[in-house]
């Protein structure tokens, strides 16, 4: 498969657009970043699937929201939202 044109720091100028766009802001949460929690950028479509670093396939979500996502195979999309949600009550409190 052929790996993305991107350098990393075009991929460092997307991410901190995307950190600009939501505000800092977890895309479902919408808890703010700050020194004890966390945020990073998820590809909605990944790239190793051909999915791009543009703005439009980035959203950024908290550490725990992002977890999630991938262990339980759930999209970004809004309607997943809600069961993210309810995933994330019955996770673990992390320690912070």
């Amino acid at each position: 498969m052929k790996k993305s044109k991107t350098t990393k720091s075009s991929r460092g100028r997307a991410r901190k657009l995307c950190h600009q766009s939501s505000n800092g802001k977890c895309a479902i949460c919408q808890r703010k970043e700050h020194k004890k929690l966390r945020h990073e950028v998820h590809h909605i479509k990944p790239v190793s699937q051909g999915g791009s670093w543009e703005q439009e396939n980035l959203v950024l979500l908290c550490v725990e929201c992002h977890k999630i996502i991938h262990n339980n195979s759930l999209g970004t999309k809004p309607e997943h939202y809600k069961e993210i949600c309810k995933l994330r009550k019955l996770a673990k409190p992390r320690r912070l």
